[in-house]
């Protein structure tokens, strides 16, 4: 019962002190106690926390005279963090609504004259829904514009404030409210297949750098300034062998997929009839290849291409008649170095009569034969 007492009278004179009633610290015996560091009796009692286990205290600085500020300590036993301090968080914080200035980790972007401040997304390049619609005063130089349309196409740009490049959608777009400088260029576009990077100068080309460390030599694929239509090059789903080349043919809504061709002697002839010559005897074959006809019939041939060099050898006595190309523009047989009329053909009945084929010109066939004559 004394030493209740005593408790009781401890705490009436710690909360009897003007310093400590206005922070109505009270110390119950546990492992922390409100000190007097320099021991005047006053102010520190308003200052300092204690652990009666060490001989370190806590400094507390409190508000401004007149003011009354609520701390809330979380129930549970953890560190406080501290301004300066380096920790190793484990927790979850709620940062919704919160504000960050100044952090450490922003980083400048070199490939823009500014930090890019915004970001527009629209859903068509120009018109409704358009970038051109943003509003100039809204720009400024550096920020980013994302167009996704409809049709699966994706274009990324930047605006540019000093340029004055003439608009040409996709690859300029200019606002619709100004007449002055201020351009969005484009910089990326993918249409759902692949992705590319626009040409910003005449000439453009794609470089491959050496694969060695810190190499500087390159080469370039290119295309002329001007192109007169589109075309997609596609690679072969094969491995080439020995001897091969990629041959392309002509292409088909815009696309020509290479195949791998072999060259010259290393190909097999071709034996058939002669009406099967245009259906068997084709693409590498038209490049260093032989056809034997084993049955009579008509060789029609395919236009003359740059490159084409073959062999059409009779291997019985079958009546055989070799036409130039029937559709679109005829061409001309110069036969053992006379020129016939144009679409006339030359025709054999021996067998072993050979003709050697080469594309001479345009529309134009050079015939180096033995045992063919002119059809009247």
């Amino acid at each position: 019962m004394k030493k209740v007492l005593i408790m009781a009278l401890c705490i009436l004179l710690f909360m009897a002190t003007d310093s400590m009633a206005q922070y109505k610290y009270r110390a119950y015996g546990g492992s922390s106690t409100v000190t007097d560091a320099d021991s005047d009796g006053a102010a520190d009692l308003a200052n300092y926390m204690k652990s009666v286990l060490t001989t370190g205290k806590i400094s507390i600085t409190g508000p401004a005279a007149g003011s009354t500020r609520a701390k809330t300590v979380r129930d549970a036993d953890d560190t406080i963090i501290e301004l300066g301090g380096t920790y190793t968080p484990t927790f979850t914080m709620d940062l919704t609504g919160a504000t960050f200035s100044n952090y450490p980790w922003q980083l400048s972007d070199s490939a823009l004259t500014t930090l890019s401040s915004k970001v527009f997304s629209k859903t068509a390049l120009t018109g409704a829904g358009g970038l051109d619609t943003v509003a100039y005063a809204d720009l400024a130089d550096g920020d980013i514009g994302y167009v996704g349309t409809i049709a699966g196409v994706w274009y990324a740009f930047v605006f540019e404030a000093s340029s004055a490049t003439a608009e040409s959608s996709p690859n300029v777009i200019t606002p619709d409210d100004t007449t002055g400088n201020g351009r969005w260029l484009l910089k990326l576009y993918c249409d759902g297949a692949t992705c590319t990077v626009p040409q910003a100068t005449t000439g453009a080309y794609s470089t491959l750098l050496e694969g060695s460390a810190n190499g500087t030599n390159f080469r370039k694929w290119s295309v002329p300034d001007t192109l007169a239509a589109d075309l997609n090059l596609r690679h072969a789903n094969a491995v080439p062998t020995v001897n091969q080349f990629q041959m392309y043919p002509a292409p088909t809504d815009g696309v020509s997929q290479y195949t791998w061709t072999t060259y010259g002697s290393s190909l097999t002839p071709v034996i058939g009839d002669a009406d099967d010559f245009d259906d068997n005897f084709t693409g590498a074959n038209l490049f260093g290849g032989t056809y034997g006809v084993s049955a009579a019939g008509s060789v029609l041939l395919a236009n003359a291409t740059v490159g084409n060099n073959f062999t059409i050898v009779l291997e019985a006595a079958a009546a055989t008649v070799i036409e130039p190309l029937a559709t679109g523009t005829d061409d001309t047989i110069v036969l053992n170095g006379t020129a016939l009329t144009q679409g006339q053909a030359i025709t054999s009945s021996t067998a072993g009569a050979m003709c050697i084929f080469q594309y001479r010109a345009a529309d134009s066939w050079m015939a180096t034969c033995n045992g063919f004559t002119a059809v009247p």
